[in-house]
């Protein structure tokens, strides 16, 4: 069974401060890598929708007149 948030805080509570320091650098990967990822999927989406012309050109007030409209 998964533990629940306030036990895993309990576990990490029994660590050391160096294995605390060492699991906050680790999340703060597995954080950075899980952003990379969406980027890159977004990046591909955009590419895609780009090939397709399925995007317009313009500037911020002629979008912000779209979305009022």
């Amino acid at each position: 069974m998964k533990p629940t948030f306030d036990e895993l805080l309990d576990t990490v509570d029994e660590f050391d401060i160096s294995e605390q320091e060492l699991l906050v650098d680790i999340l703060n990967k597995k954080i950075i890598s899980e952003h990379r990822k969406q980027i890159e999927m977004d990046v591909e989406v955009g590419m895609i929708d780009y090939q397709n012309n399925n995007v317009s050109r313009g500037n911020r007030e002629k979008l912000k007149k779209e979305i009022l409209s």
